[in-house]
């Protein structure tokens, strides 16, 4: 579950609560950052246990934490300029004690199609739990790329994707990846139709 790997990171406590179909199973998770229905892969462990499932719940995740502070997130765009036709990499985290928020640019290599980057938490405060990731799309659109969604598979969580032209934002799209699907996302930044 996409939950567990944060909340173990940040030692908060997850409610779940599951729905049993004769051809689905849902689990609804609800943490101080995330609220939604997840599809369950355990079928068989929690069949004995869970009231049938109704087909009015869909599955969806959504992000219940703090938003992005606008100024923060000003310097993302900030960095974003200064690299105008090379994809750019950032590693969100997030602090559940104060619902704080800091981006790291980890080491990386990247190109006008590609960005590679390993971020091991060198250098990030105390109580900051890595939750994931913003990169850049330059002169494309906002989407998931097949090397996206294999990186994403593997580093579940927020994950953020710019389009840019002309150095400047265009589009953006926001996810919440889990091991088993991905759920779109509104947006995780304050304002950013007035900022980006």
């Amino acid at each position: 579950m996409l939950t567990a790997s944060i909340s173990e990171q940040l030692k908060v406590e997850i409610m779940r609560s599951y729905l049993i179909g004769s051809d689905r199973c849902l689990v609804h998770t609800k943490s101080p950052m995330l609220i939604g229905w997840e599809e369950c892969t355990d079928l068989d462990v929690i069949k004995a246990f869970a009231p049938k499932c109704d087909p009015k719940y869909k599955p969806g995740l959504t992000w219940v934490g703090s938003k992005m502070p606008s100024a923060l997130f000003k310097k993302v765009l900030g960095t974003i300029a200064q690299f105008p036709r090379m994809e750019t990499a950032f590693s969100l985290y997030y602090k559940l004690s104060d619902k704080s928020w800091h981006i790291k640019v980890p080491a990386q290599y990247g190109h006008g199609a590609s960005v590679r980057f390993e971020d091991n938490g060198d250098g990030v405060p105390a109580g900051y739990a890595l939750i994931g990731s913003i990169h850049t799309h330059p002169e494309m659109g906002a989407f998931w790329s097949g090397t996206d969604m294999n990186d994403q598979s593997r580093k579940y969580g927020l994950h953020m994707v710019f389009g840019l032209r002309s150095g400047k934002v265009d589009q953006h799209k926001c996810t919440i990846f889990t091991p088993t699907a991905k759920y779109r996302c509104v947006t995780f930044v304050h304002d950013i139709k007035n900022v980006a």
